[in-house]
This record gives structure tokens, sequence and C-alpha cells, in this order.
């Protein structure tokens, strides 16, 4: 982990580990708010810089203008107000695991001029009635949830007849999937050491950091019952499209986006768009595509008719 070690400072960092640092605990709420705001704000231009859309390789336009429209897993609100405006939503509402979260979301679309809504809530239990929503859009969110299963068959539950989810996010296996970005940069870590000895090490780097690494030291030392790593669930290629089947979801779009097929690395180096372009056989392949995609793309559809009830 050392041959790529990072050292993150709070003032750059733009995850919610910011908000258990002590110059956000023990903040004025003028330099809460700031904080707050430069979250959103860089959420907001990282969107803008490198849309959705691109992952997807689609017009989002067509799905979503004049729809209502849920973000799963909203952050502090910059992308979802940046969804707002770039696809001509009608309402957006967005929910999040963290009260920070959706008072910085709700302040930064009230200073935007958007109309969205935020809630405290998890995937596994969304607080809205059957079939209330047009669209679900979610961004590198499922890997993170405890039951990806649940969390799917929430989003059909909510959605109305016909209407579609949006999803990308990492596969288990992507070269940096492991999410030990706050330790290091090394990559593929997890195709070579297990989950437990990964943790281990990590711990044991944030250790010797000491108290300077509290504010994003883990709060179990051990893995959780659901996670596969750090922070995440362990979710496959294969494992999600298992899922998809057993939901009852109509498949829109199924895209094998290679590594470095999108985002803002690819558009500035070409060397990375030459390995995009020559992994792009190898996503092809069942097993390849585990460890050469860039992310879980799909765009799926809620059944008009004769589709499965997995509300229960």
């Amino acid at each position: 982990m050392k041959l790529g070690e990072v050292m993150p400072s709070v003032n750059t960092f733009i995850g919610h580990e910011v908000f258990d640092h002590p110059t956000f605990i023990d903040g004025q709420s003028s330099d809460r708010e700031k904080i707050m705001n430069r979250l959103s704000q860089c959420r907001y231009e990282l969107e803008q810089a490198n849309p959705f859309q691109d992952y997807l390789g689609v017009d989002l336009k067509a799905f979503l203008r004049g729809k209502s429209v849920l973000d799963l897993g909203c952050f502090c609100g910059g992308a979802t107000v940046a969804w707002a405006e770039s696809y001509e939503a009608r309402n957006m509402f967005g929910i999040d695991f963290r009260d920070e979260n959706v008072v910085a979301a709700q302040r930064f679309a009230a200073h935007k001029g958007v109309r969205a809504r935020f809630s405290c809530a998890a995937g596994e239990n969304l607080p809205f009635a059957n079939e209330t929503f047009d669209a679900a859009l979610t961004f590198d969110v499922l890997e993170h949830v405890q039951d990806i299963p649940k969390v799917v068959k929430e989003c059909y539950r909510v959605l109305k007849m016909g209407g579609v989810l949006c999803v990308v996010f990492p596969s288990y296996f992507q070269p940096v999937g492991h999410h030990l970005s706050m330790v290091t940069k090394t990559p593929c870590l997890h195709w070579f050491f297990s989950s437990e000895n990964l943790i281990k090490a990590y711990n044991s780097i944030l250790d010797e950091r000491g108290t300077e690494a509290n504010w994003y030291r883990r709060k179990n030392r051990n893995l959780e019952w659901w996670e596969r790593g750090n922070t995440i669930n362990g979710t496959t290629c294969t494992e999600f499209r298992r899922l998809i089947r057993e939901t009852g979801w109509k498949i829109l779009l199924d895209r094998k986006l290679p590594l470095f097929g999108a985002g803002q690395l690819a558009k500035k180096h070409p060397v990375l768009r030459l390995i995009s372009l020559a992994v792009t056989p190898l996503v092809q392949l069942p097993l390849l595509e585990e460890l050469f995609s860039h992310r879980i793309v799909f765009i799926l559809q809620k059944p008009e008719l004769g589709g499965k009830d997995c509300a229960n």
C-alpha cells in the first residue's frame, strides 16, 4: 500500500468524511456552511466537466425532461442540481444517509434556484409511496449499500410503470475498486490479497498516522457483516446481471465500458485513451469484463405490463 501512499487533506478532500474533521465539528456555523458549500460546488463542477450521461452514452433528456426524478445517494446535492439543470427534470428528489449531506444539498439547491427536495434515508427503505417517480439515477453508490438486492427492489417499487433506473458504479474487481484511496493509489490490491488482510494493513497505516487520521478512520476496525472491502459490498458485473433478472427489470442499456472509457483522465491523457481502446475487446468476455470494466453501466426499465411484482 505504501508504494502509492496517499495523505488526504481536509482542505481538498470532497468526501463525507470531512464532516468528521474537527474543523467542521468544532467550527462556527459560517465555517461549517462554507465547508458544505465547497463539497456541493465541487461535485457540481465535476458533473459539469464529466457528465453522467457520458457514462451511459445517451442523451438523458429523452428520459428525464419534464419528469420526476430521484437521485439515490445524492451526497451534498451538487450532481443533483447539475442533473436538474442539464436534463430539465420537472422535480428532483435526493436521499442520502447523513444529515449533513441533506442540509448541504438543500442549501445548494436553494442557492442555485433549483426545485429539489432532500431526505435522510437509506436505499433499503425509501421513504416514498409506490410508483412515485418517473426515473431514478445513481452514480458510484450501489457498491456501498448494505443490501443491494433490497435497494434495487426498492427502486423498482417507487418507479412508475415504464420508469427507468440509470445505474453507474464500479464493479468489485475494477483495478481501483478496493476503495482504499484514503491510504493508497496502488491498484489491483484486492486481486491478490483478502479483504481481511487489506483492512488490517489499512488500519495499521492509519494507526501510524495517529490522531491526524481520526477523521477518516474506520468506525469498525473489522469488516462489517455486509462488507467485502473498505465500505464496499463486493458486487460484480455477473452478480448485478443476475440481480436484474431476478428483480424483473427490462434492460434498455447494458454498456460494456472499458477502463478509462469515460471520465476526465481519459479526456486529458492520450495514453489512457489508447489503453481504453486496447482493453475494449477484453470487456466483451465475461471473466475479463470484471477486471477491465470502467464501471457497471445500465439503464433499466420497470415493465409497463406483465412485470414481476417486487414491492414485497
